[in-house]
């Protein structure tokens, strides 16, 4: 698996690492913050995944679960995800 720190609690991870985490016991809130343009063309989004606006974060990201683990995911997975 490979891990690169961006913040101090950010990192990156694989597909399937992503899938071992969602089944497991307590599994993390998915989020998708790709932008609205990329989100609007898209034609899949991950299943179960919350969609919020990055531009947005101090308007929703008080209300997601304090100590809760979350991946954010966006078109490029570093354009936008690795800054939320």
């Amino acid at each position: 698996m490979k891990t690169e720190t961006v913040t101090p609690n950010a990192r990156s991870i694989s597909v399937q690492q992503l899938q071992i985490e969602v089944a497991g016991h307590e599994p993390p809130i998915v989020i998708d913050v790709r932008r609205s343009q990329a989100f609007r063309e898209a034609t899949q989004m991950l299943s179960g995944a919350l969609r919020r606006d990055s531009d947005n974060l101090t308007s929703w990201a008080e209300s997601l679960p304090a100590g809760g683990s979350f991946f954010t995911y966006c078109v490029h997975g570093g354009e936008v995800s690795q800054h939320v």
